[in-house]
């Protein structure tokens, strides 16, 4: 039901995003939207026009280093689930690799902070690793729904 009513409005989410920066909202929580609809639009198999909305939008979250690899995060993520498997893991592992993941400090991670690492993990287990994705989880304290998955699926394998 939300899927078709979201299919809809697909074309009235991806005029929000040519007007967000004149919203009032902390950057952060226009990144969480952009997250969201992002997903439905994963979710309906129409990701190219949000991802070409997104790209209008890039220098709007480039001030803030965080909300700058949030947004490409974001980008990537829409990406992968359009097909682009290769390119958007190559892209991660350019400006997240996993050696940066185990090396930041976990003990006070902010809301962007973690859809960051949410994001780039989720991207990572999808990809083969879900060991690495699982250890880094714990370490950080939360889960990611698509990781479960993805190690429920391996352990089938």
């Amino acid at each position: 039901m939300a899927l078709t009513v979201f299919n809809n409005q697909k074309n009235n989410f991806l005029k929000s995003i040519s007007y967000i920066d004149a919203f009032s909202y902390e950057k952060s929580q226009l990144l969480d939207y952009l997250e969201d609809i992002g997903t439905f639009f994963s979710h309906i198999c129409t990701n190219q026009n949000f991802i070409n909305s997104l790209h209008c939008k890039k220098s709007y979250f480039s001030e803030d280093v965080n909300e700058k690899l949030y947004f490409e995060l974001i980008s990537l993520y829409s990406r992968y689930f359009d097909g682009d498997f290769d390119g958007a893991y190559q892209q991660l592992n350019t400006i997240l690799p996993k050696d940066e993941i185990e090396k930041s400090a976990y003990s006070d991670l902010g809301f962007v902070e973690k859809r960051i690492l949410s994001n780039a993990l989720s991207i990572y287990s999808m990809e083969g690793d879900a060991y690495f994705c699982e250890k880094n989880c714990r370490k950080i304290k939360f889960r990611i729904k698509l990781l479960q998955w993805s190690l429920i699926l391996s352990w089938r394998v």
